[in-house]
């Protein structure tokens, strides 16, 4: 028996170590971690260390030693400013730029999984979500099964809570149909029709809180224990070199966490900045959404520390570090708010942005707003 987890996320990595640990500690396992604005070298270099997992696949490259995570560092930093033109295009845009990027890197691990010394035939694939890299991760891997793989889904934040599996299979096709779309189909065979079978393979989702998933799907819910002291998972999230901008965090009172564009942006930062102490304040940039460059106002943020380490630094490991209790978390509906409790078991204050951002579907405002209202109980 052996398992394949893909993650392009910190906290994809962090949960998905959670999981390994508390369900399938001695089943072989092997992790494919696709590198960008989201994943720092730091955290991959302590999965290493740790040993949780059998073999590690960074981008197309299979890891022996740690000298080769070394050398990867500059090629990541590329990766990244490649990706940087992307983040502010629209939506479908975005998606060429993935294709692009993705195509070679993804065609390359599959033939090192495929032509290594020791075959293996995963018997399940754990995924946080189901955009282009997933599906096509999901699609190679297991093209020349005749069985069929079960694939699971590892809180990805928000969207578990505010989607169903359906949804999440059907995440690509929410795209309208484009050029994009059209060639993704004609080339990978990755159609409507293929992320509806999907729905059917899907045969568990492990979340923080299963008492919070509103849905009724034909899938096993799963409880992610916490990371507290304990759980060996805490050491990903502890590091020297976060002591700097952990410093700065334990001086503050509040974060506002800067998720997307939204039409009142301008107006939001100068609300909370002369409404609090501009010296308590943190602003986080999204690392795909450096949105404080965009400022066109007479916005004065001189006290404002500004925090912009989040290619570098996750927030999940400020989060277990600080005073979260006393603590004001201000975003969109970002999936950090939910880090706090969920994953540490800590009640801060959390205020939420959505229903001002007028870039939310009426059913989107439903779903988060039930989801508040368990986090309220």
């Amino acid at each position: 028996m052996a398992y394949l987890f893909y993650a392009f996320t910190a906290a994809q990595l962090i949960n998905m170590c959670n999981l390994k640990y508390a369900y399938c500690k001695n089943i072989q396992s092997d992790v494919y971690i696709q590198t960008g604005n989201r994943i720092s070298l730091e955290i991959i270099r302590k999965i290493y260390r740790l040993n949780i997992f059998d073999r590690i696949y960074v981008d197309n490259q299979l890891i022996h030693t740690e000298d080769e995570l070394d050398s990867l560092g500059t090629e990541i930093k590329r990766n990244r400013a490649i990706k940087q033109p992307f983040t502010h295009l629209p939506k479908p845009m975005k998606w060429i730029g993935a294709l692009c990027l993705s195509i070679k890197k993804n065609r390359t691990l599959t033939k090192v999984i495929q032509q290594r010394d020791i075959q293996v035939n995963y018997n399940r694939i754990f995924v946080g979500t189901c955009g282009m890299s997933s599906l096509y991760i999901i699609k190679e891997v297991t093209k020349r099964r005749k069985d069929t793989v079960p694939i699971s889904f590892v809180e990805e934040g928000v969207l578990n809570y505010q989607w169903s599996v359906k949804d999440v299979c059907l995440e690509y096709t929410h795209l309208k149909p484009n050029s994009v779309t059209y060639w993704v189909n004609k080339i990978f065979g990755i159609t409507e029709k293929y992320c509806k079978d999907l729905v059917t393979s899907v045969n568990g989702i492990y979340l923080y809180s299963p008492s919070s998933y509103i849905f009724n799907d034909d899938v096993n819910v799963y409880r992610l224990p916490s990371i507290t002291p304990k759980n060996p998972t805490k050491d990903l999230l502890q590091s020297k070199s976060y002591d700097t901008v952990l410093e700065q965090y334990s001086e503050k009172t509040c974060c506002y966490l800067m998720q997307d564009p939204t039409p009142m942006l301008e107006k939001v930062i100068q609300t909370i900045v002369s409404t609090i102490n501009p010296m308590k304040i943190v602003f986080r940039e999204h690392p795909w959404h450096p949105l404080l460059k965009d400022l066109r106002g007479e916005v004065n943020l001189e006290y404002v520390y500004i925090d912009s380490s989040s290619n570098r630094v996750p927030f999940e490991s400020l989060l277990a570090d600080i005073d979260t209790e006393n603590f004001i978390l201000i975003t969109t509906d970002s999936s950090a708010t939910l880090t706090p409790k969920y994953m540490f078991d800590k009640e801060p204050y959390v205020i939420y942005l959505y229903h001002l951002t007028q870039n939310r579907t009426d059913s989107d405002i439903l779903n988060r707003d039930k989801l508040v209202q368990k986090l309220e109980s």
